[in-house]
């Protein structure tokens, strides 16, 4: 048998090491990204993302490898939760005298290799995705229109058109209040009052996307009027009827995952 040189040995117990670390723990694998970026090994940092990771379309792996190692930030994986095939790994982002950011690594296990799969700062996407709800890559712009949805935003323009003035609605009763949005959302009437008046506020507003999201029953709907505004309004539908969850100028993703009902 040939004896092999203690540097090749060396070198293959480091290998092994590496790669069993990677294998049975996903935590290993920030901790392998993070020497990756210190030492502007680009080849071994994609080698640990899904194919898809690296070239998203928005917040991708690569451009978050170049961003930390142009800067030479350090990663730190702290803690990591596992359940089945899918794991979250919370990061801290620092210098060299504080913590920068905090952020979260989804993995997915096939096999027995476990690969790092999207990353963002939405503690909320993260429970969704460890209870298989939402994939490890969420955004919105990415999910299909409703019909459902957009025949909703139809009549969410027509109540606005029909809206009580302020001094009428201060005057009425909290009973009263909640009547007039009986037919609309079970969410507060303040919160209600507040959606209808921004979208009055609208020339000639029309629904120009819908975006609904079946596994967490949650829907956002971008109004337009003749103006540049686009502000888009985020329900969740409940056996009471929709509830308003925030309203946002423009749509992002992370608005309709936060677990609150929206007060102006």
């Amino acid at each position: 048998m040939k004896q092999l040189s203690s540097f090749t040995f060396m070198v293959g117990i480091f290998l092994w090491g590496t790669v069993c670390m990677a294998t049975e723990n996903p935590k290993a694998a920030v901790e392998q990204l993070n020497q990756a970026i210190q030492t502007g090994q680009e080849a071994a940092a994609k080698a640990l993302f899904i194919k898809e990771a690296w070239d998203y379309e928005y917040d991708s792996a690569q451009r978050f490898y170049s961003q930390l190692q142009s800067t030479k930030f350090i990663l730190k994986a702290k803690e990591s939760r596992i359940e089945d095939t899918r794991a979250i790994i919370k990061a801290e982002i620092s210098n060299e005298k504080k913590r920068i950011d905090v952020i979260y690594f989804y993995a997915t296990q096939t096999g027995s290799d476990w690969k790092l799969a999207a990353i963002d700062r939405d503690i909320h996407h993260s429970n969704l995705f460890l209870a298989k709800k939402l994939p490890a890559y969420f955004n919105l712009n990415n999910v299909k229109p409703s019909q459902m949805l957009e025949a909703f935003g139809k009549k969410v323009i027509t109540w606005s058109k029909s809206l009580p003035s302020s001094s009428d609605y201060l005057s009425m009763s909290d009973e009263q209040k909640k009547q007039s949005f009986k037919d609309f959302a079970s969410s507060p009437p303040r919160s209600n009052y507040y959606l209808l008046t921004m979208i009055s506020s609208l020339k000639n507003p029309k629904v120009i996307s819908t975006h609904w999201v079946e596994s967490i029953n949650r829907g956002a709907i971008v109004l337009k009027g003749d103006g540049y505004d686009e502000p888009a309004i985020y329900f969740e539908k409940k056996e009471a009827g929709w509830h308003l969850l925030n309203i946002t100028s423009f749509l992002t993703t992370d608005a309709i995952l936060e677990d609150s009902t929206f007060i102006p």
